[in-house]
């Protein structure tokens, strides 16, 4: 997710560990590293390359490197500064990662095999138009599989968003339509952290009647639970996915407060 600079101290930003991560984030982390470790299952090359676009402040780019480190990562984000660009390369500790402010700036001669939008369209005003940009690229194919995670359901749209500079959020059918007219086609699409959807709801339905005064920072910049707490939410929130993994692989599908899919861009 990329959150805006002004939300976040500096040593925040180009730290990679764990300390202070919201449990969400982590969470999500270790989501992400299982879709990750399935799609490039049948891949049969050398090497893998995959491309982070709009990594944030590289967190979650980073412990990809660290916990595969047969892969080549790159990621990419637009809201790097010179300087903070310069401090994040020095903060990373592994060989097998790249970081850049644009994806002009990202050579390559061979297809990457596997691109991650995490969190990223809902803060892009035109995201069809950007989607379909990405198709100017050459090392990005038809072959080449997007794994998107987006905030679920529009009615859902709280303070919280307007924090993150949020456009919109996700129902299943919405961002499939929106990845069909800018060309992809998508083959799995799933909701998860449905436990969360009860808090959002009491948020929406505090901020109608109560009014309270506007945050200054979101949630995940200022989180302070402390290990054991963070631990025990983290460990919530993997339940409640991989319940619905399960009762998705029976036919049943459930809400969830984030949605996630893989598409293809169309031949």
């Amino acid at each position: 997710m990329t959150i805006p600079a002004e939300f976040m101290d500096l040593t925040e930003i180009i730290h990679f560990d764990n300390t202070q991560r919201h449990p969400w984030e982590l969470a999500r982390y270790r989501i992400i590293r299982e879709h990750i470790s399935s799609l490039i299952a049948p891949i049969v090359k050398d090497q893998l390359t995959i491309l982070d676009i709009g990594c944030g402040d590289a967190y979650l780019v980073h412990k990809l490197s660290e916990d595969f480190p047969r892969l080549h990562f790159i990621g990419v984000d637009i809201n790097f500064t010179e300087a903070l660009l310069n401090q994040t390369r020095k903060n990373i500790r592994t060989d097998n990662l790249q970081i850049y402010q644009s994806l002009d700036d990202v050579e390559l001669e061979k297809q990457v095999d596997l691109i991650l939008l995490l969190d990223v369209i809902e803060h892009i005003e035109d995201e069809i138009a950007f989607l379909k940009s990405l198709k100017r690229y050459d090392y990005i194919t038809v072959e080449t599989p997007l794994l998107i995670t987006v905030p679920a359901y529009q009615e859902l749209f709280a303070s919280h968003d307007v924090i993150l500079e949020h456009y919109r959020r996700y129902s299943n059918k919405s961002l499939r339509n929106r990845l069909s007219e800018a060309g992809y086609v998508t083959s799995y699409e799933r909701y998860f952290f449905l436990s969360l959807i009860p808090p959002r709801i009491l948020q929406l339905i505090t901020e109608k009647f109560f009014h309270p005064r506007p945050k200054k920072s979101s949630d995940l910049a200022a989180w302070k639970g402390g290990n054991t707490i963070t631990k025990l939410v983290e460990s919530f929130l993997i339940l409640d996915y991989k319940i619905g993994s399960l009762l998705k692989k029976m036919g049943i599908k459930l809400p969830g407060l984030s949605n996630l899919v893989v598409c293809h861009r169309s031949a």
